[in-house]
């Protein structure tokens, strides 16, 4: 079994002694559509003959303080989280064995979240809006372009929410995803905003009932079968008043299996609601944004000991799953980790996506391929 441990940085530096000691229980829930959230729970106690609580009394954790998670697995270190301290909750009681504090910290789009207001974007696409809020904000943008360009005779984008939310709604138009990710320097944060990296290198392999091989405690997935197939848009361009349509019948994304999914002799067709999309250019792109965010049909979730399975499972990365019958193993897009730190204890509970069923043939299953298994 690999090694495993993880460091707490608190405002930049490790967590002092006496506050890495009080952990009782770390959990951390990492997200491709949703903010990461970090809870640290800290056992405290009375101190100064009882005029105070540790912890608590020595303003350890601020508001918006930063806190960052590193794993280690076989001496090599991954970010788990970066974030800024959201809340904390005390527990105290009769007995000060049993009181304690927990901390719940957000990624730096909880800072994203903070003001709503309204601006206009002029002649930008809805990428180049995306890298210059993300700049606002300190992170390194990881973009991808997004068609069409516009003018300001054409159309001019309006903002009325808050930023994290406003891009959300780009992305989501757009098919992409959009989140925050920490990086291997602290304090250092990469803004995403782009389509589901479907060709990196798988980053390991889950091996279900596999004998020593093993190394997935639960398994379990479902196939959503009533998504729509195909998708079409219309609305009216001002500028012309003539009708412009989108349509999409097919997905775009690459399938990550040999047969790909929204296939049937009775397919489910959406009509959109545009939202301010009035070119045909935008409404072909919202549509095909909904037929491949529909292609993500398959689920998989399940539960790994992070000394066996020897890595860190990462939203937006690929990862192998075998052993889980002809069709269900092959590669999947990990969406969703819940890390849980307790004692010695290290495991992580997944959820997985998928937009197609079976293998391809080329997937590197072998142990030998330079991946944890």
């Amino acid at each position: 079994m690999a090694g495993v441990s993880y460091t707490l940085l608190v405002d930049g530096r490790p967590a002092p002694a006496e506050l890495a000691e009080a952990v009782e229980e770390v959990e951390v829930e990492t997200h491709l559509a949703l903010a990461d959230i970090l809870r640290l729970r800290l056992g405290i106690g009375l101190i100064d003959g009882g005029s105070g609580w540790s912890l608590i009394d020595e303003g350890s954790f601020a508001r918006l303080s930063s806190v960052r998670l590193v794993a280690t697995i076989d001496g090599a270190p991954t970010a788990i989280f970066d974030g800024h301290v959201a809340e904390t909750t005390v527990e105290l009681s009769d007995d000060p064995a049993h009181a304690s504090l927990e901390v719940v910290a957000l990624d730096p789009t909880a800072l994203m979240n903070l003001e709503e207001r309204v601006r206009e974007w002029p002649n930008l696409t809805d990428s180049a809006i995306a890298t210059v809020v993300f700049g606002e904000h300190g992170m390194v943008p990881v973009v991808d372009e997004t068609r069409p360009a516009r003018t300001q005779l054409d159309t001019t984008v309006i903002q009325r929410d808050t930023d994290i939310r406003f891009l959300r709604h780009l992305a989501a138009r757009n098919g992409f995803d959009v989140y925050a990710a920490p990086t291997s320097g602290p304090g250092v944060v990469e803004g995403h905003f782009h389509s589901p990296k479907l060709a990196s290198k798988p980053a390991g392999v889950l091996s279900v009932a596999l004998g020593e091989a093993t190394n997935v405690a639960a398994f379990s997935a479902r196939h959503e079968m009533l998504r729509p197939t195909t998708a079409a848009g219309a609305d009216v361009d001002a500028g012309g008043v003539d009708e412009q349509t989108g349509e999409a019948r097919s997905p775009a994304q690459p399938a990550l299996g040999r047969r790909a999914l929204l296939n049937g002799d009775r397919p489910r067709h959406t009509l959109l609601r545009a939202g301010g999309l009035s070119t045909a250019p935008e409404l072909e792109t919202l549509a095909q944004a909904t037929v491949d965010r529909s292609t993500w049909a398959v689920v998989a979730e399940g539960e790994v000991e992070t000394a066996v399975y020897a890595g860190v499972l990462i939203p937006g990365q690929t990862v192998l799953v075998r052993g889980a019958g002809t069709t269900l193993s092959g590669t999947y897009l990990v969406e969703r980790v819940g890390h849980h730190i307790a004692g010695q204890r290290y495991s992580q509970r997944f959820t997985l996506r998928r937009n197609a069923l079976e293998a391809t043939g080329a997937e590197p299953f072998a142990l030998d391929a330079g991946l944890p298994n």
